[in-house]
């Protein structure tokens, strides 16, 4: 951490609540004052492979990075193509999202993305900034949680989006120092944000290889490479029959999921009718297996009530019993610690007495990637029943099932222990980065002298923060982009 930060000589009142002191010197103002463009994109609907690049809010990250993999190409004529042309030094703000986590997030374009020769679509708005603001400094500022939530409260909201216009941008207030130490500030920022991100990515990274032999692991139990009792192989062995087993201990049996388990479908009460809703049923769904942090569940989201339970034909199954995705995302698990029921879009394994529920849990953590694959459809994927019952798992002795899930549950006990520390570590790493730019861009922290003592670097290190660095709920952010990028399309 960075410990040689001291505030600025003198202060002065800004003018406002919210921002508070800022150094002497700084000039307070609206963003209107240093811009010299501040206008929105365009869009057409008809894709043209061979078009001008539209970038379009699902192209940003959350923190204000790029991500352009796919963007869209439309037709633009030669002067539109001119008076839509992302130059190096723009900024590009969304403007309209049904999530407080997009709406006003903030891309610097860069001089790869000026090489693209990209418009911008009428989702975001144009910031072009005057010789005497440095957009790299405002980038900072705008995606910092002053600039957000300053952002996020004037949005205006219409049809379950949040919207910004050219107006509100314009008077954003901000706080400049003279250009020289804006120079220095944004020096400052990229040195200490590619020094936390480099360890950021160093946690990341042993999270990974822990979660890769965690899976190694239980593969190698649960397909009996390896004895727990002994820490060997199996004296003898037999081919399973099946190609993500290959082979399994001799003694073992390997049995369809259908001959060890009860499989129960699950529906949806009318989501017209209140009375069938919020009453005392745990009702799952895929998305409440998704976000699971452990592997029991105890609620749901949603409840159901009696009539709303008869009325739909779910099945209720008891404690101990497993809940299965069975609609995209395929394969997420876990084990009810009440009597619950699930919608549509999964089914229950209740297993049979010779079934420990934890070593089939473990199973089909093993087998789910094999799962994944049995799925078919047009609109969504969705693993049958038939199919479903079909999958082969191994089968040892009951004792064995147990010694497995004593092994199994030890040993990813340390395993996880690691693994939560190391989030831990990411998660205060975020922390401190945002509140260090927060301080250093509204003028808590006077950067100037250890900026001046800092080494030159090369200028390839120098990248934005990455998406898989920045701090976002994955499923939010790719659901949110998605219904963004659907209506950017419509308009």
């Amino acid at each position: 951490m960075i410990t040689n930060l001291n505030p600025y000589p003198a202060y002065k009142y800004s003018g406002m609540s919210w921002l508070g002191q800022v150094p002497e010197h700084w000039e307070t103002c609206r963003l209107k004052s240093r811009l010299v463009k501040n206008d929105s994109g365009i869009w057409r609907d008809h894709h043209d492979p061979n078009g001008t690049i539209i970038l379009r809010s699902t192209e940003q990250t959350v923190s204000g990075g790029w991500k352009i993999e796919n963007p869209a190409r439309v037709h633009l004529s030669h002067m539109e193509r001119e008076a839509y042309l992302l130059r190096a030094g723009d900024l590009v703000v969304t403007k309209s999202s049904g999530s407080a986590d997009h709406i006003g997030k903030t891309s610097l374009v860069t001089e790869d993305v000026a090489t693209l020769r990209c418009a911008f679509s009428n989702f975001m708005q144009r910031l072009r900034l005057g010789e005497n603001t440095d957009p790299k400094l405002l980038w900072y500022y705008l995606n910092s949680p002053i600039g957000r939530e300053q952002l996020v409260f004037q949005s205006t909201t219409t049809t379950g989006l949040a919207n910004l216009n050219g107006k509100i941008l314009a008077n954003c207030v901000i706080a400049l120092p003279p250009l020289p130490e804006q120079t220095a500030i944004v020096r400052f920022l990229d040195w200490a944000d590619r020094r936390i991100r480099r360890v950021i990515r160093v946690r990341q990274r042993r999270i990974n290889l822990l979660e890769e032999y965690k899976q190694a692991l239980i593969h190698q139990a649960v397909t009996g490479k390896i004895d727990v009792r002994t820490g060997k192989p199996y004296p003898a062995y037999k081919d399973s029959g099946v190609e993500w087993l290959g082979q399994v201990p001799a003694h073992w049996e390997v049995r369809r999921l259908g001959s060890v388990t009860q499989i129960l479908n699950g529906a949806t009460p009318s989501t017209s009718k209140s009375e069938y809703w919020d009453g005392s049923i745990v009702w799952i769904t895929p998305d409440d297996l998704g976000k699971l942090k452990s592997r029991y569940i105890d609620n749901s989201s949603r409840t159901i009530t009696s009539e709303g339970y008869t009325a739909c034909g779910t099945t209720l199954a008891p404690a101990g019993s497993i809940a299965m995705s069975t609609r995209a995302p395929i394969g997420h698990l876990g084990i009810l610690q009440v009597a619950a029921c699930v919608n549509q879009g999964c089914r229950l394994l209740v297993p049979q007495p010779t079934t420990v529920t934890e070593y089939l849990y473990y199973s089909l953590v093993v087998g789910r990637p094999n799962l994944e694959v049995l799925g078919q459809g047009s609109t969504f994927m969705e693993l049958s029943r038939a199919k479903l019952g079909a999958f082969s798992i191994p089968c040892p002795s009951l004792p064995e099932q147990t010694a497995i899930v004593e092994y199994l549950d030890a040993q990813t006990a340390k395993i996880d222990t690691a693994i939560s520390v190391s989030r831990r570590e990411i998660d205060l790493l975020r922390e401190y980065r945002e509140k260090l730019i927060s301080d250093v861009v509204t003028g808590k922290m006077d950067v100037r002298e250890v900026t001046a003592q800092l080494p030159e670097e090369p200028a390839e290190e120098e990248e934005p923060l990455r998406a898989e660095d920045a701090e976002v709920v994955a499923d939010e952010e790719t659901d949110n982009n998605e219904e963004t990028a659907d209506a950017e399309e419509a308009c």
